[in-house]
């Protein structure tokens, strides 16, 4: 990880934990983060903008659906699963890419 974020211009940490991660493990991505240059005030103003657009997100979606929630999750389960079908497609195609640029460059 740390020699990927030498090079990355921007850094978002975001989900859930899965079993077996530390459970400071955004604490220890952010002190490494501020090891490598990134600048606190740069880093809570994302983090705040962040926040804020997550709340509002959820907070209009249950004013908008209200009492039709039941029926809106119900639709939107298809939703998830074609989006995330369409991710692990994106991230096969994405390392098939990688590979293929690596190997390229390798023969060269």
């Amino acid at each position: 990880m740390s020699t990927h974020l030498k090079e990355a211009k921007w850094l978002m940490l975001c989900g859930s934990l899965g079993p077996g991660v530390s459970s400071d493990f955004y604490c220890q991505m952010i002190r490494m983060a501020r090891g490598h240059g990134v600048r606190y005030p740069l880093f809570l103003a994302l983090d705040l903008t962040a926040a804020l657009v997550w709340t509002s997100i959820w907070v209009g979606l249950g004013w908008f659906l209200g009492d039709r929630w039941s029926q809106a999750s119900a639709e939107a389960r298809w939703v998830g699963l074609a989006l995330g079908a369409a991710g692990a497609l994106a991230l096969i195609g994405f390392q098939v890419w990688r590979r293929l640029r690596h190997r390229s460059a390798a023969y060269s």
